[in-house]
């Protein structure tokens, strides 16, 4: 077994304002934030490489301090979330890891005593070594069971609730625990007691649908409760599997499966709690259906609205048939692939453009087959894939297509990828929060994008933004909205552009740097691309790497491989009223100031020349330094 860390022995608390996805004027949230992000990162044992990315925090552009435009303002967070930040840091790298190993270990040591389920409200039986429960009932279940299994096998509407209370259950030749049939089961780890369930039969990894493919396995829906510790350890095939759905509140759980470590077909609910999942040839949480049930619910969503959770998986983190909602103080940690020391086979792709090696199976950190909805708390994933993905036009059970869209309105969302550290098949669209990819292939990718509010910093060796046109389409009906917030952007690999837009680009409100330093006046490369027309009535943009030429922004059009006819479309010139920039700036800190706006960032590489355009620029001044 890897030495896997538990990073969720303390409790990870978004400050307030952070949830709002604000910021207060002239505050460092940056710093604030980037301490959060990496006191996650930092406890992560194994790592991964990013093939012509930098993991240093100083080769992205950084913002220090930022006074935003009245249309533009999208403000709030604070000296309380730098304070909460570091003083939650010190307490993390402080905190002594946990890994499943240690939990077997403890148990073996306090559950020594005979097995026993006692029951006052209950009908169990005894046959050999098989224990099987016949009717509702609350059963405390002691001791050690060395190879046998706990069989419920109750009424259609009856509720048994397992309370583990220092047990350690394990099965070489079925699921140790078995729900053949019952309303639900509630497995409840007693406060204090450490209780193991171990499967230990030979690994098949197959995705069919069998009857007793995990070592806590049932047909009925799951809860998961108490506020002790219950470590499953599966040999077969899956962790833990419901037929039905999955609730977590409060416990301490640990799951190691060489298949999916969670695997539910109708939905999961983690309400609080510690989780660790790790998969070693499969997805950390897995959903199947997404039709709707009898009641009128929806199926096939994984929602997180409290608690840690840490994922290590070779395939996908999270895998949703419908959607992924993340709210609350929800902390998530996601590392997949070999980026989780955990891989799928050695087969690798490598990007063209960027020499990024990305894995060749997906091993994406969220990963959603309707649309992913981030409204507070933080989110940290390292991946060889795409970070966030959201699929579009899936024939969903349900009867429609889903939609491929992913919403951010609050919290905390850190990337380092090998591919798209955001991708959307419909449409991306920032509301606020705080979003910070790292290292990416594109930065954001959707057939939309459209930023109201937040603060993101994107870093990628492709794209750092593109807005597609319509799968199957060649026409330029992809578009990018700026209406507030702050967006910093830059770009570092060949023959890539800071922003790609094909189709149009509007912006109304916010702040938006980008930054190309292998920008060129041919326009094959440039800071800004759009291939139909361009819109900017508010805010401010600042583009670096090229003086346009002719009114026009520079820059090429990739279809199908191949430079498009003409590279720009025919809207493309400039907004009337940008001024150029004639100046270079080498790599380090810069200051760009301009009426009530001061905005310090940091650039990875130098870069020269560009465009400015801010209401009432024309007539008045700024600096750029």
């Amino acid at each position: 077994m890897k030495n896997i860390i538990d990073h969720s022995s303390h409790d990870l608390q978004i400050p307030e304002s952070a949830k709002r996805g604000q910021r207060k004027k002239g505050i460092n949230f940056r710093r604030a934030a980037a301490v959060i992000i990496s006191m996650l990162i930092v406890l992560v044992l194994a790592g991964c490489s990013f093939t012509g990315n930098s993991d240093s925090d100083s080769d992205i552009i950084i913002i220090e301090k930022a006074t935003l435009p009245q249309n533009a303002e999208s403000a709030d967070t604070g000296t309380e979330a730098q304070t909460q930040a570091e003083s939650m840091a010190q307490a993390q790298t402080q905190a002594e890891p946990t890994t499943p190993a240690e939990v077997i270990a403890a148990a073996k040591t306090q559950n020594s005593s005979d097995f026993e389920i006692a029951t006052e409200d209950g009908t169990v039986t005894l046959s050999g070594s098989t224990y099987t429960i016949t009717s509702g009932g609350t059963y405390v279940v002691t001791g050690t069971l060395s190879d046998g299994q706990i069989i419920i096998d109750a009424g259609e509407e009856d509720e048994v609730e397992l309370d583990l209370s220092g047990a350690s259950i394990t099965c070489s030749y079925d699921s140790p625990i078995f729900a053949k049939n019952a309303g639900e089961l509630k497995i409840k780890a007693v406060e204090g007691t450490v209780n193991v369930v171990s499967d230990t039969r030979t690994a098949n990894v197959s995705e069919a649908e069998t009857a007793g493919s995990a070592a806590i396995y049932a047909e009925c829906d799951l809860n998961l409760a108490g506020k002790g510790t219950l470590a499953v350890t599966a040999g077969y095939n899956n962790g833990i599997h419901s037929k039905d759905d999955l609730k977590i509140k409060n416990l301490t759980l640990t799951v190691t499966a060489p298949n999916n470590a969670l695997k539910v077909n109708d939905s999961v609910t983690i309400e609080s709690g510690s989780v660790t999942v790790i998969s070693t040839a499969g997805d950390g949480i897995k959903t199947v259906n997404s039709d709707v049930s009898s009641k009128g619910n929806q199926r096939g969503s994984v929602t997180v609205s409290g608690g840690t959770v840490n994922i290590y998986s070779a395939g996908d983190g999270i895998d949703a048939a419908y959607d992924v909602i993340i709210s609350g103080d929800a902390a998530i940690v996601i590392n997949t692939h070999s980026c989780s020391s955990y891989t799928l086979s050695s087969a690798k792709k490598t990007a063209a453009s960027s020499g990024v090696t990305k894995s060749a199976e997906s091993s994406k950190g969220i990963k959603a087959d309707n649309q992913v909805v981030i409204s507070g708390g933080s989110v940290t994933i390292r991946c060889m894939d795409d970070g966030i993905h959201a699929n579009g036009g899936v024939a969903l059970e349900n009867g429609s297509k889903s939609t491929g869209n992913i919403s951010i309105s609050g919290g905390l969302v850190s990337i380092e990828c090998a591919d798209d550290g955001i991708h959307a098949d419909g449409t991306i669209l920032i509301e606020g929060g705080y979003v910070d990819v790292v290292n990416s292939h594109e930065g954001l990718e959707g057939h939309c994008i459209t930023v109201n509010d937040g603060e993101i910093h994107v870093y990628a060796t492709d794209d750092g933004l593109n807005a597609t046109s319509s799968s199957g389409s060649r026409s330029a009906d992809g578009v990018i909205t700026v209406n507030g917030g702050l967006m910093i952007v830059e770009v570092g690999g060949r023959d890539v552009d800071g922003v790609d837009s094909n189709g149009n680009y509007v912006q109304t409100g916010g702040i938006v740097i980008v930054s190309n330093p292998n920008a060129d006046s041919s326009g094959n490369t440039s800071a800004v691309d759009v291939d139909s027309s361009v819109s900017v009535t508010g805010g401010i943009i600042v583009a670096l790497g090229t003086v346009p030429s002719g009114g026009n922004m520079g820059g090429g059009n990739m279809r199908g491989g191949r430079f498009g006819i003409g590279g720009m479309g025919s809207g493309s010139s400039l907004p009337s009223g940008y001024v150029t920039y004639n100046g270079s700036l080498n790599a380090g800190s810069h200051t760009f100031s301009f009426g009530d706006v001061n905005v310090s960032f940091t650039l990875k590489s130098g870069v020269s020349g560009g465009w400015i355009w801010a209401s009432g620029l024309s007539s008045g001044s700024y600096t750029l330094k």
